[in-house]
């Protein structure tokens, strides 16, 4: 919805033909889309792979890198330092 925001396509009730005279915007909305779809395919591929490589590491050194993480990823959700600590 926020795509449809940025391009400036006012959509209401009462205006239905919105879409037929912002037609050619509405197409490069469907085709990215599509577009981004059809390269998830590939990607998404890839990181299964690299994740299979990555789990082959050792347990006693994956686990303290996966807690450090953890530990990034709540000082980002908190915003506080000091919440890291308390994991």
């Amino acid at each position: 919805m926020s795509l449809v925001l940025q391009v400036n396509i006012r959509i209401k009730p009462e205006n239905v033909d919105s879409f037929m005279q912002k037609a050619p915007e509405m197409y490069a909305i469907f085709v990215v889309f599509i577009l981004a779809n059809l390269l998830m395919i590939p990607l998404g591929y890839a990181a299964i792979k690299g994740a299979k490589q990555l789990l082959r590491a050792p347990r006693e050194l994956l686990m303290p890198v996966i807690l450090l993480f953890f530990g990034r990823v709540k000082l980002a959700i908190n915003a506080n330092p000091a919440g890291s600590w308390s994991l």
